[in-house]
């Protein structure tokens, strides 16, 4: 009878391990709390995740940390884009906490601004770039092209402030996507 009930035990112990912040350290650093949610999202352990950087926004915000505060809408927009998230996306949706890859798109675009802010014209076509992709995902052609038009004109325009190898990685992004996708 013992052996009949070890797979169940089993298949719920993932389950738990899945859910909860097991094997987290916890921590009041906002940088740690983003790098254990990218890490948990890897685990495909996207609750956990969740809340990490959700606290990590909290914290920037308070503290008025604008780079911070993008890192952490980077890092929800990186989740709620990401295979881990969206295979459990009718948990979310039971606890009415779903986020799509328009909302994906959002937290991109978040901090997008925050990097247009600080002139960060590297990070702004980045943030462009992705919120293009995930509004691919979300079947959003339009909205992608418009986005990687924005990438193409912030490259064209300040392409000076960009390393060699962001100008090659910004090239090279480009042309994939024209390739990829009729605009």
């Amino acid at each position: 009878m013992v052996h009949f009930n070890l797979p169940i035990i089993f298949l719920s112990s993932l389950l738990l391990l899945g859910c909860s912040s097991a094997g987290v350290i916890h921590s009041n650093d906002p940088s740690v709390k983003i790098s254990q949610a990218y890490q948990l999202k890897s685990q495909s352990r996207p609750i956990p995740a969740q809340k990490l950087l959700q606290e990590a926004l909290v914290i920037y915000q308070a503290e008025n940390n604008k780079q911070g505060e993008a890192r952490a809408y980077l890092g929800l927009g990186d989740l709620y884009k990401s295979q881990s998230y969206q295979s459990q996306a009718d948990i979310f949706k039971r606890w009415n906490e779903y986020q799509s890859y328009a909302d994906a798109a959002s937290y991109y675009l978040k901090a997008g601004n925050i990097y247009e802010e600080k002139l960060d014209y590297w990070s702004l076509s980045r943030t462009y770039s992705a919120a293009g992709d995930a509004n691919i995902l979300d079947g959003r052609v339009k909205e992608s092209c418009e986005l990687y038009v924005k990438v193409e004109e912030t490259f064209n325009v300040h392409k000076s402030t960009f390393t060699e190898s962001q100008v090659t990685f910004t090239q090279k992004l480009l042309k994939e996507f024209h390739s990829a996708v009729e605009c």
